[in-house]
């Protein structure tokens, strides 16, 4: 842009007015500079200075963006004007193109304002070129016929019978033919299929009012369609101007705005038959656990009716947990702040754990019917790849939770297949009810399930698992797919990269018990420090300890656990909260190891994703357990330290 130009800008936020100054300065722009954030002002600059371009926020203290556009086409029609918002929302921003705006920018993305200004002076620059060009054809024939021929738009000469009688070069280059062709066509023949009833009707108001402007969709010689903003004037009986703006891409533009506004009300459709699923979907265990809980206070409740239903109880808390924690794991997703935390890790090891823990609640369901098979192509030494665990973990149990979900009876098989041009494809198959082609695409969109056609088959479930397993696997550069044949089940595929390390060919011993017996619990002669701020969990803790004879020691908070700094020596173990009142238990881990590096600290938190455990570890944290957890799990962890006190 050669032209030194006078920008008027409306805004009440300084730092946002040096931030969109800044960004104009970055581009090759000559300007000088107004800057106002109330009415008086901007009228006056208006009044006074010859404004070449409007910049405005939309909504201001006692003015708004509409405003100021309404105040600016009154007086001055032809200043191109942009919206520079932090808040224009869909219906906003095509209001405001209808209204005269000749584009927007959000704060956000400022790196569009210097194109939306070139673009405006540019077309602000073509808009006056036709003015004048228009003016001189009244002038000279001559000179009309040599602004046909140089003018930016395409302009164009037709008969009373839509015939094309001179054309210029713009326009064969909009329409995608040459000067020889166009000439020997009609107006009808670039209409589409869709536009021909409306090109029809506006060549009549041409033929019956000498004058229209209107969009209208055309085809290009190669089939391609465009839109054009079509002005046509008689020039005599028979002949007619017109002038053609290609305006394709400010049309879709204004589409996409149109679609996106509909895909955000089915967005919030969706988003509220969901909450109330999930509102289903909480309540049902809810209302398991609090039934339960309340015949706890009747004092001739049998103990055998209190262990069934301490069972019940456990059992919906801990289906309460999931579906919490599949909530939390899609507002980590959606929101951008879900980690990947990539370590070496044994892919045979995830598998035999998956194994376990799934043949386990098949037994605690008591199906017979059903059978469970783990394959694993590669030995375990040939297993090692470099992902995130927790990731993989989390897919493979969604998908096999699926597959439980909707399989009655037969096999539901999980593994992997030989790694291939550094691609890992893992799988779950099962026998059960399978997907329809319809559902196949639509069960990975967030908030959607399957449509279950059978009305006797209630499955439940919050809709969030598969969308959880595409959202990770983005992160991880991989995707997910379905097979399926209803009917006669599914299987799903997913692809991680596979980044192979070497491991050590002896397999370590796994160990499948259900949790430490008595006689490994007997911590006698030990004595454990328990750091927590919150008196609950504390009690918790120590109904959990007391009965291993083990010393506990308490802390709440980071100026009890320093009290204790002298006399570290005397402890064997510390169960350390991360988050506390006045420390972080990072810190705390880091000076107790400063002071002594042998003692084993177990850090116990609320914090659940990947890069909180490798914090953990980075401290010098020897285990991490993560809130809530299980008794057999902590002792699990002790036990594995004890050996080396």
């Amino acid at each position: 842009m050669e032209k030194k130009i006078k920008i008027l800008h409306l805004e009440d936020s300084q730092k946002d007015s040096e931030l969109i100054h800044s960004a104009l300065k970055s581009g090759e722009i000559e300007f000088d500079y107004f800057f106002t954030d109330n009415e008086k002002d901007y009228l006056n600059i208006l009044e006074k200075e010859h404004i070449d371009l409007i910049l405005s926020d939309f909504s201001l203290p006692d003015y708004n963006g509409n405003e100021a556009l309404k105040a600016a086409r009154e007086k001055y029609p032809h200043i191109p004007f942009i919206f520079v918002s932090g808040t224009l929302g869909e219906d906003a921003a095509i209001n405001s193109l209808l209204s005269g705006a000749m584009d927007y920018v959000l704060k956000n993305k400022l790196e569009r304002l210097v194109p939306a200004v070139n673009r405006a002076m540019h077309e602000q620059e073509m808009e006056m070129k036709r003015r004048e060009a228009e003016k001189a054809l009244k002038e000279s024939e001559e000179k009309f016929r040599n602004y046909i021929e140089s003018a930016p738009d395409g302009v164009f000469i037709v008969d009373d019978t839509g015939r094309y009688i001179d054309v210029n070069k713009s326009a064969c280059l909009i329409a995608g033919y040459s000067k020889q062709e166009m000439e020997h066509m009609s107006i009808r023949e670039l209409l589409t299929d869709e536009s021909h009833e409306d090109g029809l009707a506006l060549f009549e108001n041409i033929l019956l009012k000498g004058a229209i402007t209107s969009d209208l969709w055309l085809k290009k010689k190669d089939g391609s369609k465009y839109c054009i903003t079509l002005a046509a004037v008689r020039l005599s009986q028979k002949r007619f101007l017109g002038f053609a703006k290609d305006i394709t891409q400010r049309k879709l533009a204004e589409e996409s705005l149109i679609k996106a506004k509909e895909h955000a009300e089915e967005s919030d459709r969706l988003k509220s038959a969901f909450l109330a699923n999930m509102s289903h979907e909480i309540r049902t265990p809810l209302n398991a656990i609090v039934g339960f809980s309340s015949f706890f206070s009747d004092p001739d409740l049998r103990d055998e009716d209190k262990a069934k239903y301490a069972e019940i109880i456990k059992s919906h808390s801990y289906e309460l947990l999931d579906i919490i924690n599949n909530v939390l794991d899609m507002a980590r997703i959606e929101s951008g702040n879900a980690n990947v935390v990539k370590r070496q890790v044994m892919l045979n090891d995830i598998l035999d754990k998956m194994e376990q823990n799934f043949r386990l609640k098949l037994s605690q369901n008591k199906n017979a019917n059903l059978q469970l098979i783990c394959e694993k192509p590669l030995p375990f030494d040939q297993s090692g790849l470099i992902t995130d665990a927790d990731i993989v973990k989390k897919i493979f149990s969604n998908l096999i939770d699926n597959a439980l979900k909707f399989t009655e009876s037969g096999t539901i098989r999980f593994g992997y297949h030989i790694p291939d041009n550094l691609v890992l494809t893992c799988y779950v198959s099962d026998t059960g009810i399978g997907i329809s082609m319809e559902n196949q695409e639509l069960i990975f969109e967030n908030f959607r399930q399957a449509t279950i056609k059978d009305p006797q088959k209630l499955y439940g479930g919050t809709g969030l698992g598969l969308p959880i397993c595409k959202g990770y696997l983005k992160l991880l550069g991989g995707k997910i797919w379905v097979e399926s044949v209803p009917g006669k089940g599914s299987v799903f595929y997913f692809n991680i990269p596979y980044e192979q390390f070497s491991a050590e060919k002896t397999r370590p011993i796994q160990k499948f018990d259900k949790g430490p017996n008595e006689a490994v619990n007997n911590w006698a002669g030990k004595k454990f420090l328990l750091v927590e701020d919150d008196h609950t969990n504390m009690e918790l803790l120590s109904i959990f300890l007391k009965q291993t004879q083990a010393e506990l020691i308490f802390a709440y908070n980071g100026k009890e656990v320093r009290q204790q700094y002298d006399k570290l020596d005397t402890f064997d173990l510390v169960l350390l909260d991360i988050k506390l009142p006045d420390t972080s238990g990072w810190d705390l881990a880091r000076e107790i190891k400063s002071i002594r590096p042998g003692l084993p600290i177990i850090a116990q938190t609320a914090f659940t994703q990947s890069s909180d455990k490798i914090k953990s570890e980075e401290v010098g944290c020897d285990g991490h357990i993560s809130k809530p957890f299980r008794k057999e799990e902590l002792f699990q962890i002790i036990t594995k330290l004890l050996p080396y006190l």
